[in-house]
């Protein structure tokens, strides 16, 4: 049964229990010819005439924002959501329920929560709720509705709020953990600037708007979101090398959880040695692989950012080994960071 919005309705249970009330206050009055329960009677009369006024002009007046401070944030780290409920009219709430959608876009899971707050009349209210994310991920938080009674509990209205967040999880780095890197270095392929798909790496040479046909993974979202507009990252080709990193996701979401923390830190590991390098996943919705090139920490944020766009369901492929001797028949070789059966496999390959 579809929920009304932004209309009051009756709890029928209040409102027969209030009318029991008001009967056996008569009744008291005739029986005790007391001006007490005259009193009471024009209390009762009054209260819910004042409370519904009340409730029309709260539906009116009653904003709502949400704030969650941050982009992303490390496995396992609590993130405060702020909820802020601005109240001009001059009747407060007691009970305020607002309802949310926490989804992870990549993993594809989500649930439901709700939370109660009072509103204070002619002015804020604010409720900073505690959020632990301990899955990698793309969080979309969404507020669905709020829903208050009046005081005497015998009206409700349910108001549509439409607000969303995001939130990129990223895997945390761990304290003493190495990731060796010689023979990484050693084996990475030399590859000369050339025209062919992914055989030249890219610096950024300049910062303009949004055009039309720009590619998505050129966006530098930091800056946008600060701007509110596209901006997009201007590269140029210069030769050098690379090392190229083919992350093998699966259904398993602790695998999947495995094969990104362990490609994140050898990627931090690396640029902070001034090598750059390039994750490719592969994208089944276009049937080939999604090249995230990164020569800074930051960029490798970013290629994390736009690889969770994607759901983890649609990087899932077969035989990526084969696929990729046919689109990099160049790359002579490359860093495979899979889990197989389990066990996580991080070992040089040849591109033969």
């Amino acid at each position: 049964m579809e929920k009304s919005k932004n209309k009051l309705s009756w709890r029928p249970g209040r409102l027969f229990m209030y009318l029991f009330l008001l009967v056996l206050d008569f009744f008291m009055i005739w029986f005790l010819r007391n001006y007490f329960w005259w009193i009471i009677a024009v209390v009762l009369l009054l209260l819910p005439v004042v409370s519904i006024i009340g409730m029309v002009r709260l539906r009116k007046e009653l904003s709502f924002s949400l704030g969650i401070g941050k982009m992303s944030a490390e496995a396992g780290e609590v993130v405060p959501l702020e909820i802020r409920l601005h109240n001009s009219a001059w009747y407060p709430v007691l009970d305020c329920r607002i309802s949310f959608r926490l989804a992870n876009t990549f993993l594809d899971n989500s649930s439901e929560l709700t939370v109660a707050m009072p509103i204070r009349l002619f002015g804020d209210s604010f409720l900073r709720l505690p959020l632990e994310f301990r899955d990698l991920g793309r969080f979309q938080i969404n507020v669905q509705d709020c829903l208050f009674q009046d005081l005497l509990g015998i009206v409700r209205c349910r108001l549509p709020f439409q607000a969303e967040k995001e939130l990129f999880v990223l895997p945390k780095e761990e304290e003493g953990k190495e990731h060796p890197t010689e023979e990484f270095l050693s084996g990475a392929a030399e590859t000369e600037e050339s025209k062919q798909k992914g055989s030249d790496f890219s610096e950024v040479s300049d910062i303009r708007e949004y055009i039309p046909g720009d590619r998505i993974r050129d966006i530098h979202w930091k800056l946008s979101a600060k701007q509110e507009t596209l901006m997009v990252k201007e590269r140029v080709s210069v030769a050098g090398s690379e090392l190229v990193l083919l992350l093998s996701l699966s259904g398993d979401k602790d695998a999947s959880e495995k094969v990104l923390e362990e490609a994140f830190g050898i990627g931090k590991t690396l640029v902070l040695q001034r090598m750059p390098v390039c994750f490719l996943c592969w994208n089944s919705n276009l049937f080939q692989f999604d090249e995230y090139r990164c020569g800074s920490e930051q960029e490798i944020k970013e290629a994390f950012f736009e690889i969770y766009r994607i759901p983890v369901r649609d990087h899932i492929g077969e035989n990526l080994d084969g696929f990729l001797k046919n689109c990099y028949p160049f790359l002579k070789t490359y860093l495979s960071i899979e889990d197989r059966e389990g066990e996580l496999q991080v070992e040089m390959c040849e591109n033969v």
